[in-house]
């Protein structure tokens, strides 16, 4: 009966499991946590200057409520460093992105909120409740910035393997 052989080359074996213990040992999770802090803040720009863009009738309070360090900023990265949270405490923000009805006995928007809120743009303006069309600024600041976010994931996810 022959023999047969088997031969494994694991040339560069060494080096690899060496680039694996280094980017377990936190250097790629350091690199990861300083480009998701620098999205998040990308995101925070993108919705300014939709903001800006979209002239949003604003006392700057809105505005301002998406800058990093602003009291009604939220941001936020998980004790994990895998999901920041990026979003505005002020109560009417929702209101002027999604819409809401304005009128004689009560200001609501047409959510399941029920907030109240009293903004430009009133329709139909006479008897009753009317309708405030809202401007969507974050959900045109969603679609940006998710272009923005893959292509920024795609090109340091490269960088990353290649130096690690």
């Amino acid at each position: 009966m022959a023999s047969s052989r088997m031969r494994v080359d694991i040339r560069g074996l060494d080096a690899f499991i060496k680039k694996l213990k280094q980017a377990s040992s936190g250097e790629l999770k350091e690199k990861y946590n300083v480009w998701l802090e620098g999205m998040g803040l990308k995101f925070l720009d993108v919705v300014q200057d939709e903001i800006i863009r979209l002239g949003v009738t604003d006392t700057r309070r809105l505005l301002n409520s998406f800058s990093r360090g602003n009291g009604d900023c939220i941001f936020s990265i998980s004790n994990t460093g895998l999901s920041l949270k990026v979003g505005t405490n002020v109560q009417y923000a929702q209101w002027v992105n999604d819409g809401h009805y304005v009128g004689s006995k009560k200001l609501t928007r047409k959510t399941k909120t029920g907030r109240k809120l009293a903004l430009k743009n009133i329709k139909n303006w006479g008897g009753g409740r009317k309708w405030i069309e809202g401007y969507h600024y974050f959900d045109i600041s969603l679609l940006t910035f998710e272009r923005i976010f893959k292509a920024s994931l795609e090109q340091n996810l490269q960088e990353w393997l290649d130096t690690f």
